[in-house]
């Protein structure tokens, strides 16, 4: 296992390689924006099981090094010193951006930087399939919901949206208290960091920050599709009282995938320790280390399955093996894949797409979507299907796996 010392320099360090994806990013092409992004490996380990994203919060001083001090109490990054001791082989990666220009124009800028996200995350994951899990800080989290949200509607992105697992915030206020509005909750994160912000400042940030339900309601509704670990602070932060409550750090119904921890600590603190013995960090690594576990676990059983996306229409898929996918978009498209670990991706019409990979005919039929509008096809379908069904098995029947979105246990 590597571990890392920040680097600190204002300019991202990207490493030249070839492509090796169509939605792989030029840097110029992420940073166009001049948000001034890292994306910094601090932990590397040459068999790790999980990727870690690690995204601060908008803090409107933004010092050089902000990124890695807002985990860092007392020259301690736990994510860095701690947690990589007990949890699997990992790789942790910590993610920078020039916050006050986010900023200038909030809704804007957060849009942008989870792009900008998106595209370093791509960039960064060789290894397709590892499963990834989101750690953020504050408004921090803003990014990471909006980075989820924008993964599910873009194909360039769909590498992320299948492999992330989780994510796990720290203080990020998902709806205000009750009788606050946003610009409430915003004002208090903003003295809760300056002490005095300035006025307008403060008016940027409340004004800003009214998208913010609506992104809420949005990752609510997409909830199920992933595990989430919600921790709020236990401690008022000086005499502002508590920043973000329990009430305000749940994101809501259903319950089920969703774990609220309460941290003996104020809204600056919630994310940094000293020790590995603090029973509070003790608390957060517990409960990352599950996540982790069962993320590691998940992905493991979701290689034996076979996955498909398809839009458009006169579509058929049909995949024999295990961990095979395939993403189809367009008319008249035909994909055969037959052994496992094949990976299909075709944008446009009238393609046929074969791929064998190990001998595996003997394996049966895991999963078939087909949408499909003509009955000529669907007739020719119906009867492969039917031949296929009467022959006998030659290896134990395997269960139909879940779509993408099925719930993660």
């Amino acid at each position: 296992m590597t571990l890392r010392t920040l680097n600190n320099s204002t300019q991202p360090e990207v490493e030249a390689r070839p492509s090796q994806d169509a939605s792989e990013a030029s840097e110029a092409e992420i940073n166009q924006d001049n948000l001034q992004t890292t994306l910094e490996t601090i932990v590397d380990h040459e068999k790790a099981k999980v990727d870690i994203v690690v995204v601060h919060g908008l803090n409107p001083v933004d010092g050089e090094g902000h990124a890695g001090d807002t985990w860092t109490d007392d020259g301690k990054l736990w994510l860095r010193d701690f947690l990589p001791k007990r949890a699997p082989p990992m790789r942790v990666l910590l993610f920078g951006y020039n916050s006050r220009l986010t900023l200038s124009s909030i809704e804007f800028r957060v849009a942008e930087v989870a792009k900008n996200l998106l595209g370093r995350i791509n960039n960064a994951r060789a290894d397709h399939g590892r499963p990834l899990i989101f750690i953020c800080h504050s408004l921090g989290g803003l990014i990471v919901k909006k980075a989820i949200i924008m993964s599910q509607s873009n194909a360039s992105y769909n590498e992320i949206r299948t492999s992330t697992y989780g994510v796990a915030f720290f203080g990020t206020p998902h709806w205000p208290r009750p009788r606050e509005s946003w610009g409430d909750v915003a004002e208090k994160i903003a003295q809760c960091v300056l002490g005095n912000p300035e006025g307008a400042l403060a008016e940027a940030l409340q004004q800003g920050l009214r998208f913010a339900e609506s992104w809420s309601t949005y990752f609510q509704t997409r909830k199920l599709e992933y595990k989430i670990i919600s921790f709020h602070e236990a401690r008022e932060c000086h005499r502002l009282g508590l920043i973000v409550d329990r009430g305000s750090a749940i994101i809501g119904p259903p319950y089920d995938h969703e774990s609220v921890i309460e941290l003996d600590a104020d809204h600056g603190g919630i994310c940094k320790f000293q020790s590995a013995e603090d029973p509070t960090y003790q608390a957060v690594e517990t409960n990352l280390f599950k996540m982790i576990r069962n993320a590691i676990n998940y992905a493991r059983e979701r290689a034996t399955r076979n996955i498909s996306s398809v839009m458009g229409e006169m579509n058929f898929i049909s995949q024999v093996g295990g961990g095979n996918r395939s993403t189809t978009k367009g008319d008249s498209n035909h994909t055969r894949q037959i052994g496992r670990g094949n990976r299909g991706n075709i944008t446009g019409s009238g393609n046929m797409v074969y791929q064998e990979s190990t001998p595996a005919l003997h394996d049966n039929i895991r999963y078939i979507l087909i949408k499909l509008q003509v009955p000529t096809l669907l007739s020719w379908v119906s009867k492969l299907l039917a031949f296929l069904s009467s022959r006998p098995p030659t290896t134990p029947a395997n269960p139909s796996p879940a779509s993408p979105s099925q719930h993660k246990d």
